[in-house]
């Protein structure tokens, strides 16, 4: 997911104009995102070679006119001074709650910021499971190809745990 959403906010940057944060549970998280992840999709993408202008930059990355503020979130500090229209909270269950909704107050000035939460899910009604149960809970749903029954993936009905595999929820062939 973090290297899907950091591609996908260097798209939403250079085609939406937004600046955004995205966050991670610490600073020090941060710098080893940017240093082994970030900078070598970057660097492995000619696109994204001309999209960003400050590649070496640990804390933030020029995308067109548009900057990607890279915070962490254990220090209120880190939640103050940047504006935003987006923020992606990475690993929101490791992260400290009270700072990830500081982090609210930089979508102030934007009337439609976006907000997107994502995690390794810890506890009921906490961390990402929270903003989950105060979304629209929409599914992503999916025809399986051999019963053609709509359906979205779910734990444990959509997985084969003896092959090891996703399966459909009626006929449980591959999908």
């Amino acid at each position: 997911m973090t290297t899907l959403m950091t591609i996908k906010s260097f798209w939403i940057a250079k085609n939406y104009h937004k600046d955004i944060i995205y966050t991670l549970p610490t600073q020090s998280d941060v710098q080893e995102m940017a240093g082994a992840s970030i900078n070598r999709i970057v660097a492995q993408n000619p696109i994204f070679m001309q999209w960003v202008k400050d590649h070496d930059s640990v804390e933030s990355k020029r995308v067109g006119d548009n900057t990607i503020h890279y915070r962490g979130t254990w220090t209120n500090k880190q939640a103050m001074m940047v504006p935003s229209q987006l923020n992606i909270h990475d690993e929101v269950d490791a992260s400290k709650p009270d700072v990830i909704e500081q982090y609210e107050t930089r979508l102030q000035a934007s009337a439609n910021g976006w907000r997107w939460y994502f995690s390794h899910p810890t506890l009921p009604e906490q961390g990402v499971d929270k903003f989950w149960l105060l979304s629209d809970q929409k599914h992503w749903f999916i025809t399986c190809p051999h019963c053609e029954e709509v359906q979205y993936l779910s734990w444990p009905e959509s997985i084969d745990q003896t092959k090891r595999r996703f399966q459909c929820k009626k006929c449980h062939k591959e999908l």
